[in-house]
């Protein structure tokens, strides 16, 4: 049958100066992001992405962070810091199961403290978006989201290293627009 298409605008984030649709983040995915970019670019795509996923495991250390979000600023220790406009990401981690791409406001997923024993069996929940429920997992919502690390921590933006914190990330409600295909009623 026809199609007619409808307007939706979604939001965009910003990490520092780049803009993002889906998620940003600091921490373990962007060590990701950075040792597929440096070490293993030359494997085929899932294979380099196992092998940087086992590399950036090696050197996982938790940092000292501040997040200020909006208002609120919180002391924590984190391995990563997950900020998304959209719910998944890398492949089909569903790593925001409650974002929403239009509501102008970003998640804020938190992973604490775990050893590597603990994060490789937490790991393969976020395929299924159950991390959100773990222990070690706080989720908040923000417009504007300040982080500041000990060790400072790697940003990644869309799967790209952004160098290291400390970052600003900020959403900019409704400037993308999106044309969604809706089915037009047929003859009465």
């Amino acid at each position: 049958g026809l199609y007619q298409a409808e307007e939706q605008r979604f939001d965009c984030g910003w990490l520092d100066q780049e803009a993002f649709i889906n998620v940003a983040g600091v921490g373990f995915d962007a060590a990701v992001c950075a040792a597929q970019e440096r070490r293993w670019r030359f494997l085929p795509g899932s294979i380099s992405y196992v092998a940087a996923v086992l590399d950036a495991l090696v050197h996982l250390r938790p940092s000292s962070i501040t997040l200020k979000l909006d208002d609120t600023v919180l002391e924590r220790q984190a391995l990563l810091v997950a900020i998304a406009n959209g719910q998944t990401f890398g492949g089909g981690m569903v790593i925001a199961p409650e974002a929403r791409p239009d509501d102008g406001l970003l998640d804020v997923i938190l992973v604490g403290p775990l050893s590597r024993s603990a994060f490789m069996r937490f790991f393969p929940l976020v395929y299924r978006g159950q991390h959100v429920n773990h222990p070690a997992v706080e989720v908040w919502r923000a417009r504007r989201i300040e982080i500041t690390a000990s060790p400072a921590m790697p940003c990644q933006a869309e799967g790209e290293a952004m160098g290291y914190t400390p970052t600003l990330v900020q959403v900019e409600p409704g400037v993308i627009p999106f044309l969604i295909p809706r089915p037009s009623p047929g003859p009465p």
